[in-house]
């Protein structure tokens, strides 16, 4: 059995006068002016269910919604979220786990937070994003990308590929170089793309250690002969 939020406000332990006390309670208010945003929730954790009034009593989805957002602002992992949920009195109230009320494990947490949808997450930031602007305490007109996942065309950074991403690059600007300078070079960019390849494939450690040795290899001959084509055309105005 799920509810949108609890029919009776849960019996809480007493706050106490601290910053993030008062913060939490501030963000506890805003959340109650918005009740739509636990029904988001809501709806999103009893997606499939066939009848979420009845059964065992669940997470309701203001306490889901409360708990993602301590996750989210704290940092803390599923386990971490448990363990504050169970000791810490001041996310406890903000939670809307009463004083008699059993904290969730992690698994649980994992199972209900992770039920979130994206789009909700979404409509529940544009909300959020109108109440700060009319507060004026936020503009909402710039993102952190450092706490934020975006969409870009740069693939993931693994050592290997990093380093076939040198060996390619590099070669590629000796090449056009050439009509400038004579200095030899050897093109190790195939052996490369190999090496970086079989790495990503190896299925042991001990089958990806030689390639990774001949990658670097590859990759310090590459940077070294870089070296000598950009201090070719040094040497000719000097002399």
């Amino acid at each position: 059995m799920r509810e949108t939020v609890a029919a009776q406000v849960p019996l809480v332990a007493s706050s106490f006068d601290h910053e993030h006390v008062r913060e939490l309670e501030e963000m506890g208010r805003l959340l109650d002016a918005h009740p739509e945003l636990s029904e988001w929730v809501y709806e999103d954790v009893t997606r499939g269910v066939a009848n979420p009034r009845t059964g065992r009593r669940g997470l309701s989805g203001e306490q889901v919604l409360r708990m993602l957002i301590v996750k989210q602002m704290t940092r803390f992992s599923y386990v971490d979220l448990a363990f504050h949920l169970g000791d810490s009195t001041a996310y406890r109230a903000f939670c809307r786990l009463g004083i008699g009320d059993k904290p969730p494990s992690d698994s649980r947490l994992k199972m209900n937070l992770k039920r979130v949808r994206a789009e909700t997450l979404q409509k529940i930031n544009w909300v959020l994003t109108i109440v700060a602007e009319e507060r004026g305490v936020e503009k909402g007109r710039k993102v952190r990308f450092d706490c934020t996942v975006t969409g870009t065309l740069i693939h993931e950074p693994s050592d290997s590929s990093l380093l076939w991403d040198c060996v390619r690059v590099l070669t590629r600007a000796m090449v056009r170089a050439r009509e400038r300078v004579s200095t030899p070079f050897r093109d190790s960019t195939l052996r490369a793309k190999r090496r970086a390849m079989g790495i990503m494939y190896a299925k042991t450690n001990k089958k990806r250690r030689p390639l990774y040795d001949d990658l670097l290899k590859v990759t310090s001959t590459t940077v070294r002969s870089a070296e000598r084509v950009a201090e070719a055309p040094r040497q000719y105005r000097s002399g």
